[in-house]
């Protein structure tokens, strides 16, 4: 490997652990209750627009397997999207859904 493949390798491996270690701490956020899920939802950071929407519900506190995927499905579009990826319609319509489980 040349050095500029080298630097290259390095700098999106240090990128890499630095979403990780984002999302895991926003994860913990989550479970404190310390973010509010339907704000991620809305407008989610961008370390966190690549996480699918199962991963997020099931940090959410009441909120299991089962409901992480029932709740997707019932605002219309499945689990395994992308933050990132959600239109306005989805969003509010995953927002009203979080609601009726989070209150």
């Amino acid at each position: 490997m040349t050095t500029a493949q080298l630097e290259q390798r390095d700098k999106s491996l240090r990128l890499a652990n630095e979403v990780r270690v984002a999302r895991a701490q926003l994860k913990r956020d989550l479970r404190a209750g310390a973010v509010n899920p339907i704000r991620l939802v809305m407008d989610p950071p961008d370390y966190a627009a690549r996480m699918t929407v199962s991963t997020m519900l099931r940090a959410v506190p009441k909120v299991g397997v089962v409901k992480a995927k029932a709740i997707p499905r019932r605002a219309g579009f499945s689990e395994d999207r992308r933050l990132a990826d959600l239109t306005d319609r989805q969003r509010h319509q995953f927002a009203m859904a979080l609601r009726r489980v989070t209150r």
